[in-house]
């Protein structure tokens, strides 16, 4: 056996996107209603997310008719993705709307001290409730509802590093030496 960060069973939540969004409402977490079902044939611009996560042979897209797709309510307004580790929050991106989310294509990137305090408690409080070191948590910024909207368990930290003009590097290496100095971590 061997010390890992993020614990085994975050496989299981980084391939199934659903299964985070199921964990993280039995936590009482607020998330914004949402559904897993077939992909119509016409969207009528509602909202589809793939149902499978990013892996070794998959990279999440825009699910075809017929595929699993998720479909979270109308989102109104802006997005914030927060990535975390540990207690730590390494950096941001705002988004103006839910289409420029799934594009990929931030507003800005955000350092951790231009992330709202009550989005950073909810992003921790996310990743915590799933018992894993690390993720990316989506929220919404409106105040009209629930806020949750995504916790992506195997983010592509090279992506958040070069969206991040090179934080994440340091911050995950801070963060792993502190895991190192604390005999903390999963045992695989």
């Amino acid at each position: 056996s061997t010390r890992v960060v993020n614990p085994l069973q975050a496989v299981h939540l980084a391939s199934s996107p659903a299964i985070a969004l199921d964990g993280l409402e039995a936590a009482g977490l607020g998330v914004r209603p949402w559904r897993l079902g077939p992909a119509p044939d016409e969207t009528g611009g509602r909202l589809l997310l793939d149902a499978a996560g990013r892996d070794l042979w998959h990279e999440p897209g825009r699910p075809s008719p017929g595929d699993m797709a998720i479909e979270p309510d109308p989102i109104p307004g802006a997005l914030l993705s927060v990535l975390v580790a540990g207690e730590d929050v390494l950096g941001g991106l705002r988004y103006r709307e839910a289409s420029s989310w799934v594009a990929g294509r931030p507003v800005a990137p955000l350092t951790p001290d231009e992330i709202p305090a009550a989005a950073a408690a909810s992003a921790r409080a996310a990743v915590e409730s799933l018992r894993i070191d690390f993720g990316a948590v989506t929220l919404a910024t409106e105040e009209t509802g629930p806020g949750l909207v995504w916790l992506d368990a195997g983010p592509d930290l090279a992506e958040w590093d070069r969206a991040l003009n090179g934080r994440v590097v340091v911050g995950l290496a801070d963060y792993l030496v502190s895991v190192a100095a604390d005999g903390k971590g999963h045992s695989a």
